[in-house]
């Protein structure tokens, strides 16, 4: 879950309800509360994807066929830190390449491991 995010999103609707109640800043207003709107059904698009196309992914597959079936991907790392308490490289040594797609609202989270010829090998929510 995105916190700070969420706390972003949310003081963006309550100001543009805030505005768009006022004449004078009735339309800015409005755009926020639009622009809010837009980015929540996209995020939460998104993230109903991944969660129908998780399964899908054939095994053995390239990173560009992953990221073609689910969408680009939250976090791509080799060696950085981990979007969660662990890497899939700590269960499976042969992964060297990792991509994430982390929710922005909360939820599942999938990662998908690659081997150092580019192949999945690993996959986990």
């Amino acid at each position: 879950m995105n916190v700070p995010g969420i706390v972003a999103l949310v003081i963006a609707i309550i100001l543009g309800s805030a505005c768009a109640l006022t004449a004078r800043f009735r339309v800015p207003g409005a755009l926020v509360l639009a622009s809010a709107a837009v980015f929540t059904i996209r995020v939460r698009g998104n993230e109903e994807r991944w969660c129908r196309r998780f399964r899908q992914v054939q095994d053995n597959a390239s990173m560009e066929d992953v990221i073609r079936e689910m969408g680009p991907p939250t976090i791509i790392s080799d060696d950085t830190t981990a979007p969660s308490d662990h890497w899939l490289r700590e269960e499976n040594h042969l992964v060297t390449r990792e991509i994430w797609y982390v929710p922005f609202f909360g939820g599942q989270r999938y990662a998908f491991g690659f081997d150092r010829d580019g192949h999945l090998i690993e996959r986990r929510r």
